[in-house]
């Protein structure tokens, strides 16, 4: 009889209370909050244990992250970990969808330390949003969104992707929640005063977890940015074949695509991605500044 393989990794247990139950022994986490249809919430209760061992979250996360990030993550041990803190360093939580004993996808969030942020009602920030290739296609990546918009309660989100999947889920589970998704800043945007604030607030944070590079675009980029490709693989062309040409972030991926190739051998060995912001903001009618607090009128288009 043939020898039964040992996996890479261990397998989750039978159950979702398995999964549970593995999740609430990690280093640094609360009690999980079970939700409904599958989802749970994993809470970081001390950051510092969190951050201090990434090798625990192998046995539940390493094999999601290798698949979806394979461009930029072999199975050696130091690029795995490596890949892990990309996706889990800072955050405050994770929202973790599960099917039965496995987990189908998760997005990690990180609350914005207020010395940091002027924002009325609070800010969050957008970590990794990430769905095993086994499971896309059945919406996990927009309720889970959607359920971290609903479940942190602040009026204001911050993030950055250039997936074009990851901004249509984006957009569908923040509308979903209540959440305008303005992408930008192009100049014309920056001339709301609201949308430049929070071009400024998005760069803070951005400075604060070290995803810029050196290197600094052009004035006039219309928001775009450059980050070490070791955090963000390259875009490839290919991603415009998801987005119809008539949808306004087409013009945005092109122009992105332009800026990467033009940047890529730029300092002789620095292979530069070139990233868009996302920003995602609570339709409450109020300024997003604390000092004054300014009514700003509603808008038509809020979700009902």
């Amino acid at each position: 009889m043939k020898p039964t393989e040992t996996p890479p990794f261990p397998s989750l247990e039978s159950s979702n209370e398995g999964v549970i139950s593995r999740l609430e022994a990690l280093n640094g986490v609360g009690r999980v909050e079970d939700l409904e249809g599958g989802l749970v919430y994993l809470p970081v209760t001390d950051i510092e244990k969190w951050n201090d061992d990434f090798s625990q979250l192998k046995p539940l996360f390493a094999e999601l992250v290798q698949s979806s990030y394979g461009d930029t993550t072999s199975a050696d041990e130091e690029s795995t970990l490596k890949q892990l803190g990309y996706s889990f360093k800072n955050a405050t939580g994770v929202y973790i969808q599960t099917s039965g004993h496995k987990i189908a996808g998760y997005f990690s969030v990180e609350l914005v330390d207020p010395k940091y942020s002027q924002m009325n009602g609070g800010a969050w920030a957008m970590g990794d949003l990430n769905v095993s290739q086994e499971f896309r296609g059945r919406n996990y990546a927009s309720i889970l969104v959607r359920t971290a918009a609903q479940h942190e309660r602040k009026q204001y989100v911050i993030g950055e992707t250039v997936n074009p999947i990851a901004i249509a889920a984006i957009e569908k589970g923040a509308k979903e929640a209540g959440f305008r998704t303005i992408f930008g800043p192009s100049q014309e945007e920056l001339q709301n005063s609201e949308i430049a604030f929070m071009h400024q607030e998005n760069m803070y944070g951005i400075e604060r977890k070290g995803f810029l590079s050196p290197l600094t675009l052009e004035p006039g980029n219309d928001g775009f940015y450059l980050v070490d490709p070791a955090y963000l693989p390259p875009v490839e062309p290919g991603v415009l074949q998801f987005l119809n040409p008539e949808h306004p972030v087409y013009a945005r991926m092109q122009k992105l695509l332009e800026l990467q190739e033009r940047y890529k051998t730029k300092d002789g060995h620095v292979t530069a991605t070139v990233v868009a912001h996302v920003f995602c903001i609570r339709d409450e009618g109020v300024s997003l500044r604390q000092d004054p607090p300014v009514l700003l009128p509603k808008t038509s288009n809020k979700t009902a």
